[in-house]
């Protein structure tokens, strides 16, 4: 059924979700304690590119039709729209933080690269288990059908926990908090992403995917804008309160239209592809 299939996806995304998480955990940790200077980083970067792109050469490919198709798709299905603005406000509100977060790091506990590379590290392994272990039993033990209560919950738990973890003191509680965070965050990216994979068919999804990058690596660029106008306004309030709104914006539009434009399109989907 529609169920088993969602739990499906939302597993195999997980996995990786997970092999992404963990080269998040072993690049800074590598950065931090193994990696002397800044030629050496950059020389086993360009080492580590260079694999990639063989890999990436070697993946299976359906013709050329995907990435041409998938701004129409994009454009003419309200799912795929409704998406693509929940992963630019989620984007826009992890850049906008990290303008003051890196900042607040030095001044409270007086941060360096080798303790940057140790919290990235933790970062990577939270969301390692959050994409690979923790979506899948979420989703598993609460049903595929409370999913917009998981993300409304998750979009609670990202906008508590940001505010809280800029200001508390202990550097025990951060790591307790960001752990808690990262893991909300991998359980709606994971729920996100298996979702997507229903709303076009296999010749389609990678142009999607294409398109809602490009709109996220948009708001990359312009949430490290918005952040330091915010920081001249204001330079912890604005930018801070603002990602609390916006996290408290996507709570709303989960709560009023996930389940009519998302989970309906995707069954729809299912359903005309049993046809």
């Amino acid at each position: 059924g529609s169920s088993s299939l969602s739990a499906a996806r939302a597993s195999s995304v997980g996995k990786l979700g997970m092999s992404i998480g963990l080269s998040f955990m072993v690049g800074p940790l590598l950065g931090g304690t193994i990696v002397k200077g800044y030629d050496e980083a950059v020389y086993i970067a360009i080492f580590f590119s260079m694999v990639s792109v063989v890999f990436v050469a070697m993946l299976p490919t359906e013709g050329k039709k995907g990435y041409s198709s998938g701004l129409l798709l994009a454009a003419s299905n309200p799912g795929a729209l409704f998406l693509m603005l929940m992963r630019t406000c989620m984007a826009l509100a992890y850049h906008i933080f990290y303008t003051i977060w890196t900042v607040s790091l030095k001044t409270r506990f007086d941060f360096g690269p080798a303790d940057h590379g140790k919290f990235m590290s933790f970062v990577g392994l939270s969301y390692a288990l959050s994409q690979g272990f923790v979506a899948k039993k979420v989703i598993s033990f609460f049903g595929p059908s409370q999913k917009v209560r998981i993300i409304m919950a998750c979009c609670i738990a990202l906008g508590i926990g940001r505010y809280c973890v800029y200001h508390t003191q202990s550097l025990a509680l951060v790591y307790v908090l960001f752990g808690l965070i990262i893991t909300a965050l991998g359980i709606v990216n994971t729920i996100l992403t298996a979702d997507t994979s229903t709303l076009a068919p296999p010749s389609d999804i990678g142009g999607l995917y294409g398109i809602f990058e490009a709109v996220e690596s948009s708001a990359g660029i312009a949430g490290p804008i918005v952040g330091g106008f915010l920081a001249k306004i204001s330079p912890v309030t604005a930018p801070l309160m603002t990602v609390v709104l916006l996290y408290l914006f996507l709570f709303l539009l989960v709560a009023g239209g996930y389940e009519s434009y998302v989970i309906n399109g995707c069954q729809n989907s299912i359903l005309n592809d049993e046809k």
